[in-house]
């Protein structure tokens, strides 16, 4: 942990110089998404000693503590107002590497970012570290223009790292795109296809269309997805979101939008994704169900952490994949709950619906309202396990008949902590014991809830 010691005369004097330059009316140089060179500081604590803090034509090397003062180096008149993040390239042929310090106007103040930089196999083996910077400092810059410090960790008196550059990036995640604000569509002259309409993207229907959005920046990664979005088709559809222009890059994730009640009734949708690594990446949205219009589009967000869906109701019919694809009379999407629910005598697996990517971590129990005017039976909720014949059982409900389809109960049984930790946003996976032995319809499934 980073501790001031008594600076001498010189280092007294740049704290000074600090301040002035903080007063000053000198130009500030937009640096966001720009690649700082390292070596291209103002000024820094040893510029006579060049066994601490040596610059070189490519790099900034020779990097640890004095024992007897701050050891930093200065960087002035940079506005990365706005930044979400910062990258830093470095390297480090030590055992411990070390930890880089980012700060404004004084070696010991508040840290705006700290950077945890590892060792990297050799001085030369340059990697990118990069670490969101801290909210409150970061919204405290204004025009001052500070002058940014980079501050050497200073319970470490061996070598640490070189540092190469430097980038703040303001990152798309956390910030709502607009369905609109599309950069082109597939067939942009199609007058009853895709268009807008005030603030929303209407007319979404199934087929080979696209809408495609430029360089949305995920630096810093990211794991979910809210969209904002209305349907007046009672069968509702799936938006589907890939990495570059479909079909040719990477499905990223989908969207189960359901029938909301009608096309000016906007619901927020949301799905856990793979995990996007950091970089720049267009992105396409296309969409997949029955006849007609789908739904409408408001807007969509990325989120930095896996959704998780504990505290709140889920419509049971929002799963994503069924065993019994195609066969109306095993396990069917009846909007508002799941029904038609059994066992079909000669498929020996047993039947299952499933959600994808669906976080839970938290949950400490879980709720189901269902119905049954046949046989009731047992409900297993899963998580992957380690091969496709053998899932961790999270809970198990036994569901008795409730006297009707339409006379909906709830049970709430404990979620196995065990299981739950081995979970990790993977699928959900909703399955029907008993294979091949009772076949009876057994009861329908309306919703669920996790609960803390």
């Amino acid at each position: 942990m980073f501790t001031n010691k008594n600076s001498n005369v010189l280092a007294s004097t740049l704290v000074a110089s600090l301040v002035g330059i903080a007063n000053s009316s000198a130009q500030l140089i937009p640096v966001i998404d720009q690649v700082i060179n390292a070596n291209s500081f103002n000024y820094e604590t040893h510029p006579s000693d060049n066994l601490i803090i040596r610059k070189t034509a490519s790099k900034v090397g020779y990097i640890k503590s004095d024992p007897n003062q701050d050891t930093y180096m200065a960087y002035e008149n940079y506005d990365f107002t706005g930044a979400t993040h910062v990258t830093v390239r470095a390297s480090s042929a030590g055992t411990t590497g070390g930890t880089l310090f980012l700060r404004l106007g004084r070696p010991s103040g508040t840290d705006l970012a700290a950077v945890n930089i590892t060792p990297t196999g050799g001085w030369n083996a340059f990697q990118d570290f990069t670490v969101p910077l801290d909210a409150n400092e970061i919204s405290n810059i204004g025009d001052a223009g500070f002058p940014l410090l980079a501050v050497v960790d200073s319970e470490q008196t061996t070598y640490q790292y070189d540092l190469q550059s430097f980038k703040f990036e303001r990152s798309d995640v956390g910030t709502v795109i607009e369905a609109e604000s599309f950069d082109r569509e597939r067939y942009p002259s199609y007058d009853d296809d895709i268009f807008i309409s005030g603030n929303k993207v209407i007319n979404l229907i199934a087929g080979d269309n696209w809408m495609e959005y430029d360089a949305i920046n995920f630096v810093g990664g990211a794991a979910s997805i809210k969209v904002r979005a209305s349907s007046g088709n009672p069968e509702g559809g799936t938006l589907v979101i890939y990495n570059g222009r479909p079909p040719y890059n990477n499905e990223i994730g989908r969207v189960k939008i359901d029938y909301t009640g009608g096309w000016n009734n906007f619901q927020d949708f949301v799905a856990n994704i793979p995990q996007i690594p950091g970089g720049v990446a267009d992105i396409s949205l296309t969409f997949e169900g029955g006849e007609g219009n789908l739904f409408e589009l408001d807007h969509f967000e990325f989120g930095l952490n896996p959704f998780q869906n504990v505290g709140f109701w889920i419509n049971a019919a929002a799963y994503d994949v069924e065993s019994a694809e195609g066969d109306q009379n095993v396990i069917r999407d009846m909007v508002t709950k799941v029904g038609y629910i059994k066992n079909r005598p000669t498929i020996s697996p047993t039947e299952y619906f499933l959600f994808t990517n669906f976080g839970i971590a938290g949950a400490k129990t879980v709720t189901v309202r269902y119905s049954s005017g046949g046989t009731g039976g047992v409900l297993n909720i899963q998580s992957p396990g380690p091969s496709p014949t053998f899932n961790y059982t999270l809970a198990s409900l036994n569901l008795p008949p409730t006297g009707g389809w339409n006379t909906i109960q709830e049970v709430t049984v404990p979620v196995d902590q065990f299981y739950l930790g081995l979970h990790n946003g993977q699928n959900l996976i909703f399955s029907i014991p008993e294979a091949g032995t009772n076949t009876n319809y057994k009861f329908d499934i309306h919703a669920f809830r996790f609960n803390p």
